[in-house]
């Protein structure tokens, strides 16, 4: 076994180590479930495939800090999805028009009063994916900021912040109807106008839908890659 100090390191990103520990051995049981990793033991992850990158992982838990960096990454990050969201078709094709925000820096100041009001206040009772699905649900349904892809743009930012705590969406069906299901999906919550409801109804979904984020082999090329209309400039991100 090689030096821990000298291996790669898996990290994952916790808003409540208590809460978020059931996030995590969620998305763990199901990469072991796949046969592709196993679980040696003393916070180590090794990989059962073969493949020529170092097989074993060490695990590190970081906890999210609610400041203004996180508010200026998460703006960020919501705005360069927003981007991309403009190559993704719909059920009907490309949806030609005008993307940007509806008033400047309403993305920054729904993601400020989530960062210093609500998460601030809740951070005892939350986890990663109530944070997930605030995200989602203040984008496709409460403020609708943007003049066009509020739904893609939503669900295009969740996917991006759990690949940034260590987690993505994993597609179970390799079918075409993959993109169909979550555009329906997103429309059935941006027509639930009851918060709490519908939170609990997308935490649902992203618990089923998670697994852990190593950015290497193991993961899987997602219909909504497959479906974005590539320019070479525009890098990949997974799903």
């Amino acid at each position: 076994m090689m030096n821990e100090l000298s291996l790669p390191r898996y990290i994952f990103s916790y808003i409540n180590e208590q809460n978020d520990a059931k996030v995590f051995n969620r998305a763990l049981s199901k990469s072991i479930n796949s046969g592709k990793i196993q679980n040696i033991g003393n916070n180590l992850l090794r990989f059962s495939s073969d493949i020529q990158k170092p097989d074993e992982f060490i695990i590190v838990k970081e906890e999210i800090v609610l400041d203004q960096e996180l508010v200026f990454s998460l703006t960020k990050l919501i705005l360069s999805q927003l981007e991309l969201s403009k190559k993704i078709p719909t059920r009907n094709g490309l949806e030609i028009g005008n993307y940007r925000e509806r008033d400047k820096g309403s993305i920054a100041s729904i993601i400020n009063n989530l960062v210093c009001y609500k998460w601030f206040l809740n951070k005892d009772n939350i986890s990663v994916l109530d944070m997930t699905a605030d995200i989602m649900y203040r984008i496709a349904t409460i403020n609708h900021p943007f003049t066009n892809g509020n739904k893609r743009t939503a669900l295009l930012s969740a996917g991006a912040f759990l690949d940034s705590i260590g987690l993505y969406l994993y597609k179970f069906d390799i079918k075409p109807d993959y993109l169909e299901k979550w555009e329906k999906f997103m429309l059935e919550i941006a027509d639930n106008k009851n918060e709490k409801e519908t939170i609990e109804q997308i935490k649902t979904k992203l618990l089923n839908s998670i697994w852990m984020n190593f950015n290497n082999e193991i993961i899987l090329e997602t219909e909504i890659e497959k479906s974005i209309v590539k320019e070479p400039e525009h890098e990949k991100i997974e799903l």
